[in-house]
């Protein structure tokens, strides 16, 4: 089922219009439909992070690029030998869960678990809509 869930996406040029795609052909409120299917992935996504990065001499911890996803884990101070965590705890917050999210609808890179549960709940979603 990935193959083809990503051979739809390629087509239309993102996994956004895929999905858009799918639920515009349901009547009623697809849009609404489809952010509370976005909702419950992010929270998902939220609930199950672990974010990518590595420490350097002084134990402070930096996200790998993949993770830094336009800039959003670098939004707060940088991490210093007092608060060495000052990024990984931006990237467990849900906005940037958000920020990933909306990365993968729209092809970007992203961390390797992001992809496997966005992945996986999108194609029970194809599966729940009769695709």
């Amino acid at each position: 089922m990935t193959n083809m869930f990503d051979a739809y996406a390629a087509l239309l040029g993102s996994r956004r219009n895929l999905i858009i795609g799918i639920y515009a052909k349901k009547r009623g409120s697809a849009i609404n439909r489809l952010n509370k299917d976005i909702k419950r992935i992010v929270k998902v996504v939220h609930q199950n992070r672990k974010p990518e990065g590595d420490y350097d001499r002084k134990s402070r911890w930096y996200p790998t690029a993949i993770e830094d996803y336009l800039g959003s884990a670098r939004r707060v101070r940088s991490p210093s030998t007092r608060f060495p965590y000052s990024y990984k705890k931006r990237c467990h917050t849900f906005q940037h869960c958000t920020i990933l999210v909306n990365g993968w609808l729209d092809n970007e890179m992203v961390p390797d678990d992001v992809n496997a549960v966005c992945t996986h709940m999108f194609e029970e979603i194809l599966e729940r809509q009769g695709q």
